[in-house]
């Protein structure tokens, strides 16, 4: 798949931070990355597994875009269907508070595996909250270099 920058915001999510969940299960969304979500979104964010062992984080205006993708899929068709269901049925939408803090419902944190630590990690249109034990295992588990990838897919463009 070829991205097309002109599709995309002026600006993405980038930088990666560590952080702890407080007692009620809530994280603070880093400065750095929140000044890039959009006035549109209403300090709001939308939470659903990620395709990795991660919790995807979307905006909810770029989120909106996503969800009229899925919207146009053939729900009778069975993959179709899944892929909906999947998506939707655990998405969970919650608003920043004045500290910039989102509440991580537990089902997520039980699918991503994240207890207290939170490796906060910018990627592209979304954020994704990883256990940083996971996420070293998704780097280590790659067996093609960077320097191949880089040269495969980006002279693609």
């Amino acid at each position: 798949m070829v991205l097309n920058p002109t599709k995309w915001r002026k600006v993405l999510f980038k930088g990666s931070y560590q952080h702890t969940l407080d007692a009620k299960g809530r994280i603070i969304i880093p400065a750095k990355l929140k000044k890039f979500i959009a006035e549109e979104a209403d300090d709001t964010l939308v939470m659903l597994p990620g395709t990795n062992k991660c919790i995807e984080v979307y905006p909810k205006d770029i989120w909106q875009k996503k969800e009229s993708q899925y919207a146009a899929l053939d729900i009778d068709d069975p993959d179709a269907l899944f892929l909906i269901m999947s998506q939707m049925n655990r998405a969970h939408e919650d608003k920043m508070d004045p500290q910039s803090r989102i509440l991580i419902p537990p089902y997520l944190k039980k699918l991503a595996d994240i207890q207290t630590d939170v490796l906060v990690v910018g990627t592209l249109e979304r954020i994704e909250f990883w256990n940083p034990e996971e996420y070293e295992k998704y780097f280590t588990g790659k067996t093609e270099s960077l320097a191949s990838l880089k040269a495969r897919l980006l002279k693609k463009q």
